[in-house]
């Protein structure tokens, strides 16, 4: 799977097991984006709060710190879920302060849980 001239990946379905739930013939979109989180993102429970969040939403992937003091993520799932992470990103948790919110899409890895790194 290659990324068109816009940069983004095209998105992978898979069948979902609970078909008609998601009103499209048994098909939901999977996709997988990168985040990097900037501003005041280290020590404000960034990351135990974003493995919540995807929790929360079924998302799977990492949460980790960077040594630059930004916040990196890879989330995967259901594109309409993985977009309400990345929203709920661009503000973080009460004590965060959210500069910039960069995401690329990337291909789906098909992990099965989310996890915090480093």
């Amino acid at each position: 799977m290659t990324a068109g001239r816009d940069g983004f990946a095209p998105v992978l379905l898979l069948r979902c097991r609970a078909c008609k739930a998601h009103g499209r013939g048994g098909m939901m979109a999977r996709t997988a984006v990168r985040v990097r989180i900037t501003g005041i993102v280290h020590g404000v429970f960034f990351r135990g709060s974003m493995a919540e969040e995807a929790a929360a939403h079924g998302i799977s992937g990492w949460v980790r710190n960077m040594a630059d003091g930004s916040v990196e993520a890879l989330l995967e799932g259901d594109e309409e879920k993985v977009m309400r992470v990345v929203e709920w990103a661009r503000h973080g948790p009460p004590r965060a302060r959210v500069d910039s919110l960069k995401m690329e899409r990337v291909r789906p890895r098909n992990s099965k849980s989310f996890r915090i790194e480093g």
